[in-house]
């Protein structure tokens, strides 16, 4: 065993420790990829090839990354906070308080919103509701009652 094993697992241990400042989990497969070359040097593989085992771990481990987070990407909901409220037409919500004649409190992904409905009468809290527009002047979303 040489200083290389040392090496090895000096670079994976701040790989993995860079990983506590990032969300996205990339440096902590490099730092894998750096632990298992480690073992590699332990077995008294020359330099080279501790290099070129590295340098694989490492390339299939940016592949798995990659395709993992494309994946998640692909998974995620159209809907984005800051997009605005004209984005939030044709989902469904469910009333949760009625604010007087005039308005009806619904929730969207955790945000409250003010709506109106044209027959505000036959709302109920609870009840399912589909997102038909929004009125930028009166800052409302416009919703019906979902017969579904």
């Amino acid at each position: 065993m040489d200083n290389w094993f040392y090496i090895w697992l000096i670079i994976g241990s701040i790989l993995m420790l860079s990983e506590l400042i990032g969300t996205d989990f990339f440096l902590l497969f490099l730092g894998l990829s750096a632990l298992v070359t480690s073992i590699v040097g332990v077995f008294g593989a020359s330099w080279q090839v501790q290099v070129i085992v590295f340098c694989i771990l490492s390339f299939c481990s940016i592949i798995f990354w990659f395709y993992r987070h494309s994946k998640h990407k692909a998974n995620a909901p159209a809907y984005e906070p800051n997009m605005g409220p004209k984005n939030l037409v044709g989902r469904s919500s469910k009333v949760d308080a009625i604010e007087g004649d005039t308005a009806v409190k619904i929730i969207v992904n955790d945000t409250v919103y003010l709506a109106t409905c044209k027959d505000m009468a036959s709302l109920q809290v609870g009840d399912q509701v589909r997102i038909v527009d929004f009125d930028s002047a009166k800052d409302r979303l416009i919703i019906e009652k979902d017969t579904k």
